[in-house]
């Protein structure tokens, strides 16, 4: 009863814009669903043992798909991930609570791959804002 008296008090005055958004501590994950030729679900366990199967929308970071190529980077993009087991690195969320990450499959990045097929560019991608989880690399 203490516990919920007190997280009531601690909301009760609270602001939107002094809450974070989650940024999962992830590592690895089974592609389950793809979203667009940049975005997909993943589902995967969070560090603790007892951790529960969750899903994660995830976009692929520092990329941006071109509009006249929409839909064939999706219909790459499901060729190359959809049902396998991706890494994720250098987790983030931005400022709408969108969680990004640089995504490997094999050890090969998946950006790397859209941008060479001519799918997508780099876009240069302002990370001040972005938060991040202790461990995961920031590249400024």
């Amino acid at each position: 009863m203490g516990l919920c008296i007190s997280l009531d008090s601690q909301l009760e005055h609270l602001r939107y814009q002094d809450i974070e958004y989650y940024v999962p501590e992830i590592k690895k994950g089974k592609v389950i669903n793809v979203f667009s030729g940049s975005t997909f679900t993943l589902a995967t366990k969070l560090k603790y043992v007892t951790s529960p199967i969750y899903k994660f929308r995830v976009k692929i970071l520092g990329i941006e798909i071109d509009n006249h190529e929409r839909e064939n980077a999706y219909n790459y993009l499901t060729q190359i991930i959809a049902g396998k087991w991706v890494e994720v690195k250098n987790i983030q969320s931005d400022s709408y609570g969108i969680t990004l990450a640089d995504v490997y499959i094999n050890g090969i990045s998946v950006s790397s791959l859209l941008v060479s097929n001519n799918y997508a560019t780099y876009k240069e991608t302002q990370r001040v804002n972005l938060k991040h989880f202790p461990g995961s690399t920031v590249s400024v």
